[in-house]
Protein backbone atom coordinates (compact mmCIF):
# COMPACT_ATOMS: atom_id res chain seq x y z
CA UNK A 1 0.00 0.00 0.00
CA UNK A 2 1.43 3.37 -1.02
CA UNK A 3 1.13 5.95 1.75
CA UNK A 4 2.34 8.81 -0.42
CA UNK A 5 -1.07 9.54 -1.96
CA UNK A 6 -2.46 12.94 -1.15
CA UNK A 7 -5.89 11.81 0.01
CA UNK A 8 -7.70 13.73 2.74
CA UNK A 9 -6.94 12.59 6.30
CA UNK A 10 -9.16 9.74 7.42
CA UNK A 11 -11.52 10.64 10.28
CA UNK A 12 -10.25 8.88 13.40
CA UNK A 13 -12.66 7.57 16.00
CA UNK A 14 -11.35 8.19 19.52
CA UNK A 15 -10.81 4.84 21.25
CA UNK A 16 -8.97 3.94 24.41
CA UNK A 17 -5.80 2.14 23.38
CA UNK A 18 -4.16 -0.65 25.35
CA UNK A 19 -0.88 0.20 27.05
CA UNK A 20 1.19 -1.59 24.40
CA UNK A 21 -0.74 0.14 21.61
CA UNK A 22 -0.16 3.52 23.25
CA UNK A 23 3.55 2.77 23.44
CA UNK A 24 3.64 1.76 19.79
CA UNK A 25 1.78 4.90 18.74
CA UNK A 26 4.19 7.07 20.68
CA UNK A 27 7.20 5.30 19.13
CA UNK A 28 5.76 5.71 15.65
CA UNK A 29 5.19 9.43 16.14
CA UNK A 30 8.67 9.95 17.58
CA UNK A 31 10.25 7.99 14.74
CA UNK A 32 8.18 9.81 12.13
CA UNK A 33 9.21 13.20 13.49
CA UNK A 34 12.86 12.13 13.42
CA UNK A 35 12.61 10.72 9.90
CA UNK A 36 10.79 13.77 8.59
CA UNK A 37 13.52 15.92 10.11
CA UNK A 38 16.16 13.98 8.20
CA UNK A 39 14.38 13.27 4.92
CA UNK A 40 11.38 15.60 4.61
CA UNK A 41 7.77 14.68 3.97
CA UNK A 42 8.64 12.23 1.17
CA UNK A 43 10.08 9.66 3.58
CA UNK A 44 8.51 6.21 3.08
CA UNK A 45 6.54 4.39 5.77
CA UNK A 46 9.00 1.45 5.73
CA UNK A 47 11.75 3.70 6.99
CA UNK A 48 9.49 5.08 9.75
CA UNK A 49 8.47 1.57 10.81
CA UNK A 50 12.10 0.42 11.03
CA UNK A 51 13.05 3.49 13.08
CA UNK A 52 10.13 2.84 15.44
CA UNK A 53 10.95 -0.86 15.79
CA UNK A 54 7.52 -1.97 14.65
CA UNK A 55 6.10 -3.62 11.59
CA UNK A 56 4.63 -1.71 8.69
CA UNK A 57 1.24 -3.20 9.52
CA UNK A 58 1.40 -1.67 12.98
CA UNK A 59 1.93 1.74 11.44
CA UNK A 60 -1.06 1.19 9.15
CA UNK A 61 -3.28 0.16 12.06
CA UNK A 62 -2.59 3.45 13.84
CA UNK A 63 -2.43 5.67 10.74
CA UNK A 64 -4.34 4.39 7.67
CA UNK A 65 -2.52 6.81 5.36
CA UNK A 66 0.39 9.17 5.42
CA UNK A 67 -1.79 12.25 5.84
CA UNK A 68 -3.15 10.80 9.10
CA UNK A 69 0.38 10.38 10.41
CA UNK A 70 1.37 13.91 9.44
CA UNK A 71 -1.88 15.22 10.90
CA UNK A 72 -1.09 13.59 14.25
CA UNK A 73 2.38 15.14 14.30
CA UNK A 74 1.04 18.59 13.46
CA UNK A 75 -1.77 18.18 16.02
CA UNK A 76 0.83 17.62 18.74
CA UNK A 77 2.75 20.74 17.83
CA UNK A 78 -0.33 22.90 17.40
CA UNK A 79 -1.57 21.74 20.80
CA UNK A 80 1.72 23.07 22.18
CA UNK A 81 1.29 26.34 20.26
CA UNK A 82 -2.22 26.69 21.67
CA UNK A 83 -0.95 26.12 25.21
CA UNK A 84 1.72 28.80 24.69
CA UNK A 85 -0.99 31.17 23.45
CA UNK A 86 -3.18 30.46 26.49
CA UNK A 87 -0.22 31.16 28.77
CA UNK A 88 0.41 34.41 26.87
CA UNK A 89 -3.15 35.49 27.64
CA UNK A 90 -2.42 34.98 31.35
CA UNK A 91 0.71 37.16 31.22
CA UNK A 92 -0.02 40.50 32.93
CA UNK A 93 2.19 42.20 30.33
CA UNK A 94 0.39 41.76 26.97
CA UNK A 95 3.48 42.62 24.92
CA UNK A 96 5.67 40.16 26.83
CA UNK A 97 3.02 37.48 26.35
CA UNK A 98 2.92 38.16 22.61
CA UNK A 99 6.73 38.15 22.32
CA UNK A 100 7.01 34.89 24.24
CA UNK A 101 4.38 33.26 22.04
CA UNK A 102 6.17 34.33 18.86
CA UNK A 103 9.60 33.23 20.09
CA UNK A 104 8.40 29.81 21.22
CA UNK A 105 6.41 29.22 18.04
CA UNK A 106 9.38 30.22 15.86
CA UNK A 107 11.76 28.04 17.87
CA UNK A 108 9.61 24.91 17.62
CA UNK A 109 8.83 25.46 13.94
CA UNK A 110 12.54 25.88 13.15
CA UNK A 111 13.36 22.67 15.01
CA UNK A 112 10.51 20.58 13.56
CA UNK A 113 10.86 20.00 9.84
CA UNK A 114 7.59 18.11 9.64
CA UNK A 115 5.65 21.12 10.88
CA UNK A 116 7.58 23.68 8.85
CA UNK A 117 7.14 21.68 5.62
CA UNK A 118 3.49 20.99 6.42
CA UNK A 119 2.91 24.72 6.75
CA UNK A 120 4.42 25.21 3.31
CA UNK A 121 3.15 22.12 1.46
CA UNK A 122 0.07 20.95 3.37
CA UNK A 123 -1.77 24.05 4.62
CA UNK A 124 -5.01 22.10 4.96
CA UNK A 125 -3.41 19.86 7.59
CA UNK A 126 -2.34 22.90 9.60
CA UNK A 127 -5.76 24.52 9.29
CA UNK A 128 -7.34 21.34 10.65
CA UNK A 129 -4.95 21.34 13.64
CA UNK A 130 -5.58 25.02 14.29
CA UNK A 131 -9.33 24.37 14.39
CA UNK A 132 -8.97 21.38 16.73
CA UNK A 133 -6.85 23.28 19.26
CA UNK A 134 -8.56 26.70 19.01
CA UNK A 135 -5.11 28.08 18.18
CA UNK A 136 -6.56 30.54 15.70
CA UNK A 137 -8.82 32.13 18.31
CA UNK A 138 -6.22 32.16 21.10
CA UNK A 139 -3.50 33.52 18.83
CA UNK A 140 -5.72 36.29 17.50
CA UNK A 141 -6.65 37.30 21.04
CA UNK A 142 -2.97 37.50 22.04
CA UNK A 143 -2.20 39.69 19.02
CA UNK A 144 -5.12 42.06 19.61
CA UNK A 145 -4.31 42.31 23.30
CA UNK A 146 -0.68 43.21 22.52
CA UNK A 147 -1.69 45.70 19.83
CA UNK A 148 -4.04 47.46 22.21
CA UNK A 149 -1.52 47.63 25.05
CA UNK A 150 1.78 47.85 23.26
CA UNK A 151 1.16 50.18 20.39
CA UNK A 152 3.46 53.22 20.30
CA UNK A 153 1.94 56.41 21.68
CA UNK A 154 2.40 59.78 19.97
CA UNK A 155 2.62 62.72 22.36
CA UNK A 156 2.36 66.36 21.33
CA UNK A 157 4.85 68.32 23.45
CA UNK A 158 4.52 71.58 21.55
CA UNK A 159 2.66 73.26 24.43
CA UNK A 160 4.67 71.68 27.26
CA UNK A 161 6.17 74.52 29.25
CA UNK A 162 9.47 74.60 31.15
CA UNK A 163 9.20 72.56 34.34
CA UNK A 164 5.85 71.08 33.33
CA UNK A 165 5.05 67.34 33.38
CA UNK A 166 2.43 65.46 31.40
CA UNK A 167 1.38 61.82 31.82
CA UNK A 168 0.51 59.33 29.09
CA UNK A 169 -0.29 55.62 29.20
CA UNK A 170 1.84 53.10 27.34
CA UNK A 171 1.57 49.32 27.71
CA UNK A 172 -0.61 49.83 30.77
CA UNK A 173 1.98 51.98 32.53
CA UNK A 174 2.13 55.70 33.21
CA UNK A 175 4.91 57.48 31.33
CA UNK A 176 6.06 60.98 32.28
CA UNK A 177 7.31 63.64 29.90
CA UNK A 178 8.97 66.63 31.54
CA UNK A 179 10.51 69.68 29.93
CA UNK A 180 13.39 70.43 32.26
CA UNK A 181 14.66 73.94 32.84
CA UNK A 182 18.31 74.97 32.40
CA UNK A 183 18.63 75.15 36.21
CA UNK A 184 17.28 71.61 36.55
CA UNK A 185 19.90 70.34 34.10
CA UNK A 186 22.68 72.33 35.80
CA UNK A 187 21.85 70.72 39.16
CA UNK A 188 22.08 67.12 37.94
CA UNK A 189 25.90 66.73 38.22
CA UNK A 190 25.85 68.14 41.74
CA UNK A 191 23.88 65.11 42.93
CA UNK A 192 26.20 62.38 41.61
CA UNK A 193 27.90 61.67 44.97
CA UNK A 194 24.50 61.12 46.61
CA UNK A 195 23.19 58.66 44.03
CA UNK A 196 23.32 54.86 43.93
CA UNK A 197 23.85 54.58 40.16
CA UNK A 198 24.82 58.03 38.84
CA UNK A 199 26.04 56.67 35.47
CA UNK A 200 23.00 54.42 35.04
CA UNK A 201 25.21 51.37 34.55
CA UNK A 202 22.75 49.03 36.27
CA UNK A 203 19.55 50.64 35.10
CA UNK A 204 17.28 50.38 32.08
CA UNK A 205 17.27 52.99 29.34
CA UNK A 206 17.81 53.09 25.55
CA UNK A 207 21.43 53.37 24.41
CA UNK A 208 21.02 56.97 23.31
CA UNK A 209 19.76 57.86 26.78
CA UNK A 210 22.74 56.52 28.71
CA UNK A 211 24.19 59.93 29.42
CA UNK A 212 24.18 62.47 32.23
CA UNK A 213 20.61 63.58 31.39
CA UNK A 214 19.23 60.09 30.62
CA UNK A 215 17.50 61.56 27.59
CA UNK A 216 17.85 62.06 23.85
CA UNK A 217 17.47 65.81 24.14
CA UNK A 218 18.77 67.25 27.42
CA UNK A 219 15.68 69.25 28.31
CA UNK A 220 13.08 66.54 27.57
CA UNK A 221 12.96 63.74 30.14
CA UNK A 222 10.84 60.64 29.46
CA UNK A 223 10.44 57.94 32.12
CA UNK A 224 8.09 55.24 33.33
CA UNK A 225 6.48 56.72 36.43
CA UNK A 226 6.76 53.59 38.57
CA UNK A 227 9.09 53.24 41.55
CA UNK A 228 11.61 50.41 41.15
CA UNK A 229 10.95 49.28 44.73
CA UNK A 230 7.35 48.04 44.93
CA UNK A 231 5.69 49.64 41.93
CA UNK A 232 4.29 52.77 43.58
CA UNK A 233 4.04 56.00 41.61
CA UNK A 234 6.39 58.71 42.93
CA UNK A 235 5.28 62.33 43.06
CA UNK A 236 6.95 65.06 41.02
CA UNK A 237 8.61 67.47 43.46
CA UNK A 238 10.37 70.12 41.40
CA UNK A 239 10.61 72.71 44.18
CA UNK A 240 13.99 73.44 45.80
CA UNK A 241 14.54 72.64 49.50
CA UNK A 242 10.94 72.12 50.64
CA UNK A 243 10.49 71.70 54.38
CA UNK A 244 9.53 68.01 54.20
CA UNK A 245 12.46 67.00 51.97
CA UNK A 246 15.22 69.08 53.46
CA UNK A 247 17.60 71.86 52.41
CA UNK A 248 19.61 69.61 50.07
CA UNK A 249 16.65 68.73 47.85
CA UNK A 250 17.24 70.05 44.32
CA UNK A 251 14.07 68.75 42.77
CA UNK A 252 13.12 65.25 41.68
CA UNK A 253 10.66 62.48 42.44
CA UNK A 254 9.63 61.29 45.89
CA UNK A 255 7.82 58.04 46.69
CA UNK A 256 5.81 58.71 49.87
CA UNK A 257 5.06 55.02 50.44
CA UNK A 258 8.61 54.01 51.42
CA UNK A 259 10.55 57.28 51.13
CA UNK A 260 12.52 56.47 47.97
CA UNK A 261 13.97 59.50 46.21
CA UNK A 262 15.03 60.10 42.60
CA UNK A 263 16.61 63.14 40.96
CA UNK A 264 15.24 64.86 37.85
CA UNK A 265 16.93 62.29 35.64
CA UNK A 266 15.18 59.49 37.52
CA UNK A 267 18.40 58.42 39.26
CA UNK A 268 17.87 56.83 42.65
CA UNK A 269 19.45 58.16 45.83
CA UNK A 270 21.68 56.03 48.02
CA UNK A 271 20.21 54.43 51.12
CA UNK A 272 16.58 54.23 49.99
CA UNK A 273 14.47 51.09 49.37
CA UNK A 274 14.35 51.49 45.57
CA UNK A 275 17.28 49.54 44.06
CA UNK A 276 17.43 51.02 40.56
CA UNK A 277 16.92 54.21 38.63
CA UNK A 278 13.52 54.82 37.06
CA UNK A 279 13.07 53.04 33.73
CA UNK A 280 13.43 55.14 30.60
CA UNK A 281 11.22 53.54 27.91
CA UNK A 282 12.09 53.35 24.22
CA UNK A 283 11.09 56.58 22.50
CA UNK A 284 12.00 58.83 19.62
CA UNK A 285 11.30 62.29 18.27
CA UNK A 286 9.10 62.16 15.19
CA UNK A 287 9.54 65.96 15.03
CA UNK A 288 10.39 68.76 17.42
CA UNK A 289 6.78 68.70 18.58
CA UNK A 290 6.02 64.95 18.63
CA UNK A 291 7.52 62.26 20.87
CA UNK A 292 6.69 58.65 20.05
CA UNK A 293 6.81 56.47 23.17
CA UNK A 294 7.40 52.80 22.38
CA UNK A 295 9.71 53.22 19.37
CA UNK A 296 13.44 53.79 19.44
CA UNK A 297 15.37 55.97 17.04
CA UNK A 298 16.72 53.84 14.19
CA UNK A 299 20.49 53.88 13.93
Amino acid sequence: MDMTATTPPTPVTEVKLRADARRNRKRILEAAREQYAQHGLDVHVDRIARAAGVGVGTVYRHFPNKEDLLQALVDERFAFFAEVARNALDDPDPWNGFSTMMRESARVTAEDRAVSEAMDQQPGVCECSADKTSLREHGAEVVERAKAAGAPVEVDISKLELGQKIDVEWRGKVVWLIRRTPDMLANLPKLDPRLADPKSDSSQQPKDCKNEWRSIKPEMFVAVGICTHLGCSPTYRKEIAPADLGPDWLGGFFCPCHQSKFDLAGRVYRGVPAPLNLVVPPYKFASDAIVVVGEETKT
